[in-house]
């Protein structure tokens, strides 16, 4: 009993119980930009996103307060100064999602959330 009692103990730390969400990230304009993800009392800010390409990063989203709300988008464009807003997504239970896809093109953002 005790040797089953360590092999599930040893099983259950090794688990990671981190919500990690894969950030993939395109730009289609020809200025850079910076790329804010607000979600309840969590920020995520991006480096500068060149224009024309693409960046994959990750967002750890593992102390998301547990009430429901909704992602908030904010582009930013680097040469102009002038910033844009998107609602991405609801989310409840503090449960967001694995896979975030954001493709800008000009003025509009294409954002998918997705398990």
């Amino acid at each position: 009993m005790r040797i089953l009692f360590f092999f599930l103990l040893s099983i259950l730390s090794a688990c990671s119980f981190e919500h990690i969400a894969e950030l993939k990230m395109q730009n289609n304009n020809p200025n850079p930009i910076i790329l804010h993800l607000h979600a309840n009392n969590l920020t995520y800010t991006s480096d500068t996103l060149r224009p024309f390409s693409k960046k994959t990063e990750q967002w750890n989203w593992s102390t998301l307060s547990s009430e429901k709300g909704h992602v908030l988008l904010t582009v930013q464009d680097v040469t102009t100064g002038k910033i844009d807003s998107f609602i991405a997504g609801n989310f409840t239970n503090g449960v967001l999602a694995n896979y975030i896809d954001i493709t800008l093109n000009g003025n509009q953002a294409q954002i998918t959330l997705s398990d």
